[in-house]
């Protein structure tokens, strides 16, 4: 199978499916339950990093999983989990690649993830979903860039 512009593209759809399903899922989630604390906790982390981001940004790959876990454990699916772990694991792989940029591509990342956090916690549906729409966009852009310089 060959890493090209299509798989790329065909990777993130599918990861989009799943975590926009994800996002969908956690939202009904009752406000009672532990998962708004643990999301709010990983909120405060992503904004310590986020302000001394230049000596920090390499927690972020740590922050990133622990974020997106967070997101699709609501999904109570086998299926899903067995999958976005391919997912995950082929884009982490390949970002891994290229180190050019990466304080900027995290810092991007990072914000985008505080956007995200902020409109879960206020069970915010709309604005979480296209949150995550925006962070997926920018991840299909930085795979497509850090995988043997493809275009997008």
């Amino acid at each position: 199978m060959k890493f090209d512009k299509d798989f790329a593209r065909e990777l993130v759809s599918f990861r989009d499916m799943v975590e926009i399903k994800a996002i969908t899922d956690l939202l009904k989630v009752p406000k009672e339950d532990p998962i708004w604390n643990e999301l709010n906790e990983l909120l405060i982390r992503h904004q310590e990093v986020r302000v001394d981001m230049e000596n920090r940004y390499l927690e972020f790959p740590d922050l990133d999983k622990a974020l997106h876990h967070k997101i699709k454990q609501s999904t109570r699916n086998r299926f899903t989990d067995q999958f976005y772990d391919i997912v995950s694991f082929v884009c982490h792989y390949h970002y891994h690649w290229d180190k050019t940029g990466e304080l900027e591509r995290f810092t991007v990342a990072i914000d985008e993830h505080i956007d995200l956090l902020n409109n879960l916690v206020t069970h915010n549906t709309a604005g979480s979903v296209l949150s995550m729409e925006k962070h997926l966009g920018t991840a299909e852009e930085t795979l497509l860039r850090s995988v043997h310089g493809l275009d997008s």
